[in-house]
């Protein structure tokens, strides 16, 4: 069994690392729902579907 010490590390790397991951993973996320969309044009809504074309 090891010491107390080495699983106290053990669990604290974990936690460290998981709070890292959760971290990155929510600065991704918010980053992505920021940035704001493409501007459609009206050019492009008038354009036919590659489905539409295809009938």
């Amino acid at each position: 069994m090891p010491s107390a010490e080495v699983m106290l590390f053990v669990v604290v790397a974990m936690l460290a690392g998981g709070l890292t991951m959760g971290g990155v993973t929510l600065v991704y996320f918010l980053d992505q729902w920021r940035a704001e969309p493409q501007p459609r044009t009206a050019d492009a809504e008038r354009e036919a579907s590659p489905f539409d074309r295809a009938a």
